[in-house]
């Protein structure tokens, strides 16, 4: 899963993409949610075949479902050069609600699908826990002015901190 996996929402899948996809990217995108493991290594690969049974889908209709995510953002596929027959699905999180409706492609193709009653539907789902702040003043304190720092123990050139980044940006990058 992608770095930021951690902030996907199952009911902003079902709501606002899962009626611009197959069923069949539906089920895979769930199948292969179901197979996220920790720490996870090339020793733990599956085949294909495996992940066609789990889908009960053909290869054609698993392709298919496959573009479909990748369009969608949902999924990135990855291959080496000296492996091309190992492939690594990386799956995105979704975008929330108002990141989706103000994207220009997904909010398109949504609204030709869904139809004019059920978009405006989804926007006003988009906004039910908002609330009208343009009224009021921000009056909320900073980091600074809640929390110190000692800057002569830790910094950010700690080791510590160091490798935990350079961990991470192995990952990213």
């Amino acid at each position: 899963a992608a770095n930021d996996f951690s902030s996907f929402d199952l009911q902003t899948l079902l709501d606002y993409y899962q009626p611009i996809m197959s069923p069949h990217a539906l089920g895979l995108f769930l199948a292969l949610k179901a197979q996220l493991v920790k720490q996870p290594l090339v020793t733990d690969a599956q085949s294909v075949s495996s992940l066609l049974l789990r889908v009960n889908v053909g290869f054609n209709q698993m392709k298919d479902a496959l573009c479909q995510l990748e369009g969608l953002r949902l999924l990135q596929t990855f291959h080496q050069a000296d492996n091309p027959d190992l492939l690594v699905f990386e799956l995105q999180r979704t975008l929330t609600p108002t990141e989706f409706l103000r994207d220009d492609l997904l909010s398109v193709l949504c609204l030709q699908v869904v139809g004019d009653e059920r978009f405006k539907q989804l926007g006003e789902q988009a906004k039910q826990y908002q609330f009208d702040l343009s009224n009021y003043e921000n009056l909320s304190h900073s980091f600074f002015d809640v929390f110190s720092i000692d800057r002569e123990s830790q910094t950010v050139n700690d080791p510590s901190i160091q490798h935990a980044r350079q961990a991470l940006d192995r990952l990213v990058n």
